[in-house]
């Protein structure tokens, strides 16, 4: 009896290990929180966005847990578990259209009309 009980364990522990991703968090680091829409109260909780951040994040608390420094407003309780945190990358698309700069009128128009 015990021993299928184990092997019934190990199994259950190999099927929930298999979807499990190890985290690479550190303290310092900035994660995206991401939310699910059934934790959101209040109207319009399904128009609310479910990413928030970036979030710095001030401790490890176990192996899966983190606390992060959310602001006061949220009225959350600030360990989060690394399922629900994304590594924050900065866009690289904003950072193009910072330096890049959009054409003038003068520049499309026709060149015979500039000559007027």
């Amino acid at each position: 009896m015990q021993e299928q009980l184990e092997r019934s364990q190990a199994k259950y522990k190999a099927r929930h290990d298999k979807h499990r991703i190890e985290n690479s968090f550190q303290v310092g680091d900035h994660v995206w929180l991401y939310i699910n829409k059934d934790r959101m109260q209040g109207e319009g909780k399904k128009l609310k966005p479910i990413r928030y951040g970036p979030y710095k994040i001030l401790e490890k608390i176990g192996e899966n847990t983190f606390r992060l420094d959310l602001p006061a407003y949220m009225h959350i309780y600030s360990v989060i578990n690394a399922e629900n945190l994304r590594l924050y990358e900065p866009s690289l698309i904003e950072d193009l259209e910072e330096k890049s700069q959009l054409p003038s009128i003068d520049d499309l128009l026709p060149k015979y009309l500039n000559e007027l």
